[in-house]
């Protein structure tokens, strides 16, 4: 007799949470349709600021790779030779890094071909400290005042001014490209015949033939404490 009380208290109480569950859908179905698509919103649009900042160049004379979809670049008398001025609006929350990296390897993605020699390569990124909280925020606000927005992101401008004797050292890494930051010696005696594919991280070359041929590093096969490791020469 318990056992069939304890049951029907179960199914009750299971019912009862359906029951609820679907009057809070229908309550959050009416609240949703009473709300107004109020177009597009910039999220941190009223709290951009802007900033500079002075880089030092590559003190090499090697050539300097960048993104074009991510820096402005622009000749400036105004900055001294080796430097660069760094000048960026973001959001007060948003950091922008410009980093050079010295030598690296340029290869192409589309053919894996690899370049002879290193070049300089720049990469601006951002850091974001907070912004998505504010987002939800908006979100919350909008939702009460009863309107739905498309939310975008605010458009972060970068520049970076160089001398005009400096700007020459400058050249433009399309999208296609990416960079090797090092070469097993002995990969690097094929010059300009070396390949690179990141898929399988494997260096290759073309016989007088054209065919494939897999190039393989030399390795020192060492044994401690009984765990097998290589390292390139």
């Amino acid at each position: 007799m318990k056992k069939i009380f304890r049951l029907r208290v179960l199914l009750s109480a299971f019912f009862a949470g359906i029951l609820i569950m679907g009057i809070g859908c229908g309550v959050s179905f009416f609240e949703f349709q009473g709300m107004t698509y109020a177009g597009e919103k910039v999220l941190n649009a009223d709290n951009m600021v802007s900033k500079e900042e002075t880089l030092i160049l590559p003190s090499n004379d090697m050539k300097i790779f960048y993104p074009a979809y991510s820096v402005k670049l622009e000749e400036d008398d105004s900055v001294d030779v080796g430097n660069a001025l760094l000048e960026y609006r973001a959001p007060a929350n948003t950091d922008t890094h410009v980093d050079f990296s010295e030598s690296a390897y340029i290869y192409s993605i589309a053919t894996g071909h690899v370049s002879s020699q290193r070049y300089n390569f720049m990469s601006a990124y951002t850091t974001d400290y907070g912004n998505d909280l504010e987002a939800f925020k908006t979100l919350l606000y909008d939702i009460k005042d009863r309107k739905l927005y498309t939310y975008v992101s605010p458009d972060i401008t970068v520049t970076l001014k160089v001398n005009p004797q400096d700007y020459t050292r400058f050249d433009v890494l399309g999208d296609d490209y990416s960079t090797l930051y090092e070469i097993p010696p002995e990969i690097r005696g094929y010059g300009d015949n070396i390949y690179y594919n990141s898929n399988s991280d494997e260096y290759f070359t073309y016989d007088e033939n054209g065919d494939y041929v897999l190039i393989y590093p030399v390795y020192e096969n060492d044994y401690e404490d009984g765990y097998e490791y290589s390292d390139y020469n």
